[in-house]
């Protein structure tokens, strides 16, 4: 079982829909399908309930979904640890955030941390939440700042949901 079948899983688990997986992926719907097959035949069982429209997890997924979340999220405090254990500790900061909160919120706010912090590189990237979703999944973000409602990010195992102060 590979780590990359682990987290196609997660995420279609969470999303629901083939496409919009793959979508988030960047990968072609055939190609998730075939990993999605490969993994049910590893594990020896299926893992989802496939319609026209969406796709619902199994018993047998949902084990896997519990136990693969936690998997990806041990995986990425390994990852951080051992960057910093060899000192690749470069103080950048990758921020990521949909359109509007990017002018309202956070643009001025990193324009606060830089006046502060002067020697911190800080990268903001604009996207819609889906595909900052899948950057900080695969660590070419730090965090974003989305609105979680409408997204429904704060159901996912697989993230860290940390709510803002109201705005005065």
């Amino acid at each position: 079982m590979e780590l990359r079948h682990i987290k196609h899983f997660v995420l279609l688990a969470e999303v629901k829909h083939f496409n919009k997986a793959a979508e988030i992926l960047n990968i072609t719907q055939p190609s998730l399908s075939k990993s999605i097959q490969r993994l049910e035949m590893l594990i020896g069982g299926q893992l989802l309930n496939r319609d026209s429209k969406s796709v619902s997890v199994t018993a047998l997924g949902q084990v896997l979904l519990k136990h693969g979340q936690k998997i990806l999220k041990e995986f990425e405090q390994m990852e951080q640890e051992v960057t910093l254990f060899q000192g690749f500790d470069d103080k950048e900061l990758r921020i990521g955030a949909s359109p509007i909160p990017s002018n309202s919120l956070v643009g001025p706010i990193v324009g606060q941390f830089l006046r502060d912090f002067a020697d911190i590189s800080v990268e903001l990237k604009v996207a819609a939440w889906e595909e900052l979703y899948q950057q900080l999944i695969y660590g070419d973000i730090d965090f974003f700042v989305a609105e979680t409602k409408v997204t429904e990010l704060e159901k996912s195992e697989l993230l860290t949901v940390t709510e803002l102060p109201p705005l005065k």
